[in-house]
C-alpha cells in the first residue's frame, strides 16, 4: 500500500466498521422502543403533606403519566400519609381533583395508621379513597412489584 493511500484505508476501514454496526444497534433501539411501547407502566406517588400545591403537582404528574403512555397501559397510585391525608376530605382545596384522579385510575389511598389515629368522620373523607395498612408500607411493596416511585 503506498503511503499516500493509507488516509483512505483507515477512512473506509473506519465507514465499513460504522456501517456493520449500526444495523445492529438501530435494531436494539428499535427493540428497546417496542418493549417500552408495549409494557405496562407502574408509578406511585408519596404526597405526605398537607399543602395543596404538592397535591396539585402530584395530580398534574399522574395526569401527565397516563397522557404520554396512555391510561390503559398505567398503573398509578397515590399514597397519603402523615398530614397528606388531610387533603383527602370533602371539603379539601384539592378534594375534586382527587374524584377526578381516582376516576380516571389514579387512586389515592391513606394509610390505615394515620386515619386511625385521626379518627376522621367517614363521611368527611372522600368517597373515592380506600386505605393500606402503613404508607411506608404501601410504598415499599409497590415499589418491590416495580413501581417507579414519585414524590413531588
Amino acid at each position: 500500500m503506498m503511503p499516500n493511500q493509507l488516509p483512505r484505508f483507515i477512512a473506509a476501514l473506519a465507514f465499513a466498521a460504522l456501517r456493520g454496526l449500526a444495523p445492529a444497534s438501530y435494531a436494539g433501539d428499535a427493540a428497546a422502543t417496542h418493549a417500552a411501547a408495549t409494557s405496562e407502566v407502574k408509578v406511585v406517588f408519596q404526597v405526605s403533606d398537607n399543602v395543596p400545591m404538592t397535591w396539585k403537582l402530584a395530580l398534574h404528574n399522574a395526569r401527565n403519566v397516563q397522557r404520554e403512555f396512555g391510561v390503559g397501559r398505567t398503573r398509578l397510585e397515590i399514597v397519603a400519609y402523615g398530614p397528606g391525608v388531610d387533603m383527602l376530605k370533602r371539603k379539601s382545596p384539592v378534594a375534586a381533583g382527587v374524584e377526578k384522579a381516582a376516576r380516571h385510575g389514579a387512586p389515592a389511598v391513606p394509610s390505615a395508621n394515620i386515619m386511625h389515629a385521626k379518627k376522621p368522620p367517614r363521611n368527611n373523607m372522600l368517597a373515592s379513597i380506600g386505605s393500606v395498612p402503613s404508607g411506608a408500607g404501601q410504598l415499599n411493596r409497590t415499589e418491590r412489584k416495580g413501581y417507579a416511585y414519585i414524590r413531588p
